[in-house]
């Protein structure tokens, strides 16, 4: 019985290790060919709103914490990455929302539970995650910036 168990393990490690590969070729390929079409105007949007929170930031002691919402500040850091073609690792999508890691990995799990973001290995190292928004996340932050004035 041991004998069979060391296959079926080495079988399901590699099957594991090749759906990971195909789900990076596929995370990657969504963000090289853009699901979505949109206006020029949606992105100066995005950029105008992301502006705007930092400068609140800056001119507010506590800033982040007066006005913070992580979640939404993850969101248009990564739709600017996504306007530019580029998925971007956790730590830097932290970075640019403003956020301790801590908080950005609470909020990247709440934003993947909701079906807007996804996370995968890294190409060089899989020791650290990209990100991305899923199409649903695209359309809808579209949407959204199309309402805004």
């Amino acid at each position: 019985m041991s004998n069979i168990g060391a296959p079926l393990a080495t079988q399901v490690a590699e099957l594991h290790k090749a759906v990971t590969a195909l789900l990076l070729q596929l995370a990657t390929a969504r963000v090289e060919n853009r699901l979505v079409e949109y206006g020029e105007h949606e992105s100066v949007k995005a950029r105008r709103l992301y502006a705007e929170r930092r400068r609140r930031e800056k001119h507010f002691a506590n800033g982040g914490v007066l006005f913070g919402e992580p979640g939404w500040d993850i969101l248009l850091d990564l739709f600017i990455a996504y306007e530019k073609g580029k998925p971007q690792s956790v730590s830097t999508t932290c970075i640019g929302a403003c956020v301790p890691q801590t908080t950005g990995l609470r909020w990247i799990a709440v934003l993947e539970r909701e079906g807007l973001v996804h996370s995968w290995p890294g190409k060089r190292d899989g020791r650290y995650r990209m990100l991305g928004l899923t199409p649903a996340g695209v359309e809808k932050m579209i949407r959204y910036l199309q309402d805004c004035p």
